[in-house]
């Protein structure tokens, strides 16, 4: 009996200290930047954004070299004149030692300094934990409307409010559209919908 109930204190102990997450994020050299221009914008529109964007990513400390490729999306999948993909290469690790040069810390700074580029969405992610699995590690929901006949703008507003609920945590940094052509536009939907089952 006294086996079974250290055994049972001691699996209490490590569900409670270790990570939850199949697998955490990790600095493995490298980022991903996502660009995204409004539809109707040519190739050159695009690369004068994205060579905004190196220079912002070469002047950051931490950061070696930046390979850029135009017109394709790896995050979305998509070609178009009005996507891009950005690659940050970090310093080696050796040279990464104190806490503002990790790669969080650089994952931080980049999102702050490119959050401001008002041309096109930019989006800056970690690579994921295990190649293969997804485009960019974080996590990923859908919204699926509940009505065949719902309107589109009806659901992209819901998936902006859900988004812009998110915000509001403190360790999840999120992207949606403007809020302002939204408002008032979902209205009657409690927060409790979004709220994961038990």
């Amino acid at each position: 009996m006294v086996v079974l109930l250290a055994l049972s204190g001691a699996g209490y102990f490590l569900l409670r200290t270790v990570p939850t997450g199949f697998a955490p994020t990790e600095d493995q050299g490298y980022l991903l930047v996502d660009v995204q221009l409004p539809d109707a914008a040519s190739l050159e529109r695009t690369d004068a954004v994205v060579r905004q964007i190196e220079k912002i990513l070469l002047e950051t400390s931490g950061v070696e070299t930046v390979v850029a490729i135009g017109g394709r999306s790896f995050i979305t999948g998509v070609n178009g004149p009005n996507v891009a993909s950005l690659f940050p290469r970090l310093t080696p690790w050796s040279k990464r030692k104190t806490s503002e040069l990790q790669a969080e810390a650089i994952l931080a700074r980049l999102r702050a300094r490119l959050g401001s580029i008002q041309e096109a969405v930019v989006v800056v992610f970690p690579p994921p934990p295990i190649r293969g699995i997804s485009s960019g590690g974080g996590f990923q929901f859908e919204l699926q409307s509940e009505r065949a006949s719902a309107e589109r703008r009806r659901v992209r507003c819901g998936a902006s409010e859900v988004l812009w609920s998110g915000q509001r945590l403190p360790p999840v940094t999120l992207s949606a559209p403007g809020r302002s052509r939204c408002a008032d536009s979902w209205r009657g939907l409690p927060a409790s919908r979004f709220q994961p089952p038990a």
